[in-house]
């Protein structure tokens, strides 16, 4: 959910369940963009059940955009001017600090 700092004009930037959901488990945002960590529950690790980095509009329109689309970790987003971000990411084998100017899409 997005509000005014009074708690006026609400609005659902991505559903809490069902189509177009993700498992949220931190956030950052900027005027631009905001950017949602996903961590799947899972008993096993796979590609499928790393974290993963999404990004959706402050309306919610449009819905939620792959940041990379990269195998591996992307962990520990922070949100710069527009839609840039920064994060850890393993998919090398080695954690590296990635920066990505817009969403790379659906992957």
């Amino acid at each position: 959910m997005r509000a005014n700092a009074d708690g006026t004009d609400r609005t659902t930037i991505l559903p809490e369940s069902g189509a177009g959901s993700l498992y949220a488990y931190q956030l950052t945002a900027s005027d631009d963009a905001v950017t949602v960590l996903t961590l799947p529950p899972a008993t096993s690790w796979a590609n499928a059940t790393l974290p993963k980095l999404y990004q959706v509009a402050p309306d919610g329109k449009g819905g939620a955009q792959r940041v990379s689309c990269n195998r591996g970790d992307q962990v520990y987003p922070a949100a710069d001017e527009g839609q840039r971000v920064l994060w850890l990411d393993g998919t090398t084998g080695y954690t590296d600090l990635v920066k990505r100017d817009r969403p790379a899409g659906s992957c």
